[in-house]
């Protein structure tokens, strides 16, 4: 399964970073910071440059979506402000890492081997979605959270992987061809950029004091990530928006994966929450192996 590719690079990583005394933080940083100003863009740009953009789920799926991540987001980020360890900032990160589903490492191969060729285009649709408004309305929620330090509009603008995202969309929208050697180096730097960073994800967590993460509120989060996003995505499509059942399938199972490696690149940019945010990365990812399951077993009811 995927779930097992991604915990054995984080495991790797994570195991790389104890064991081997010549693998210091410093390094680990150095190549941080290349995979995110290079390798993660390309990795985008590619992404977005063959995505089919004409094809969306119906409104009342997107609807129910955003409805879902908006009301946890802002009951999760209103439990978590209440403590007085937890900056703004901090509770931003932290809410989206119990929401942010990982759709396409995850969720393409799943929903294709379930549902078919229509319910991985309705996924699909979806991590457009995610794109083009989630993270821009994301970024805007930690300019404005005030605290110093942190990134201006103009350096959002020019943030590299929204720049590779804009870029992509343009070019497929505006149905530009790569040429064959620029179309087959981007695929090349894409294949190898997924695995780097989730190494370097386990790496930080190899240099974090796992005591440290009891006052994180990482089990809350995964259990908002394993159980309550689901369910209240469940509630939604059934009671509020009367989604199909091929719809409410998909709705359920996309909130059901585990959290989303874009999570961990925010955490990276702020600066914040990054050890929390590798942790439930690793955590989801680990307890989808089982929820998956219950949740798919719980939709085939719809059927």
């Amino acid at each position: 399964m995927q779930q097992v590719q991604l915990i054995a690079w984080i495991l790797a990583g994570f195991v790389l970073a104890r064991t081997v005394k010549q693998v210091r933080s410093q390094h680990v940083d150095a190549v941080r910071k290349f995979a995110f100003a290079f390798l993660t863009p390309t990795l985008f740009f590619g992404a977005m440059s063959r995505a089919d953009l004409e094809v969306l789920p119906s409104w009342q799926m997107v609807g129910g979506y955003l409805v879902s991540i908006m009301l946890l987001f802002f009951v999760v980020r209103l439990f978590l402000s209440q403590s007085q360890v937890q900056s703004v900032a901090e509770s931003n990160v932290k809410s989206i890492s119990a929401l942010y589903p990982n759709a396409v490492g995850v969720g393409v191969p799943l929903i294709f081997s379930l549902y078919g060729n229509e319910a991985e285009l309705m996924l699909m649709g979806i991590v457009f979605v995610n794109l083009v408004l989630i993270l821009p309305a994301f970024n805007v929620l930690m300019i404005r959270s005030g605290e110093e330090g942190f990134y201006s509009y103009s350096k959002v603008a020019t943030d590299p992987i929204l720049l590779a995202i804009v870029g992509g969309a343009l070019i497929n929208l505006f149905g530009i061809s790569l040429p064959a050697w620029l179309a087959s180096s981007i695929d090349g730097i894409g294949f190898i950029a997924l695995p780097i960073i989730l190494v370097v994800l386990g790496a930080s967590l190899g240099f974090y004091r796992t005591d440290d993460l009891k006052q994180q509120k990482v089990s809350m989060l995964l259990f908002v990530k394993v159980v309550g996003f689901p369910f209240a995505a469940l509630i939604v499509a059934q009671y509020l928006f009367s989604l199909s059942a091929i719809e409410t399938q998909v709705l359920v199972l996309l909130c059901a994966l585990p959290t989303g490696i874009n999570v961990y690149l925010l955490a990276e940019r702020y600066q914040v929450a990054r050890e929390s945010t590798a942790s439930v990365i690793l955590g989801s990812t680990t307890c989808s192996l089982v929820s998956l399951i219950g949740w798919e077993m719980v939709v085939s009811r719809l059927a």
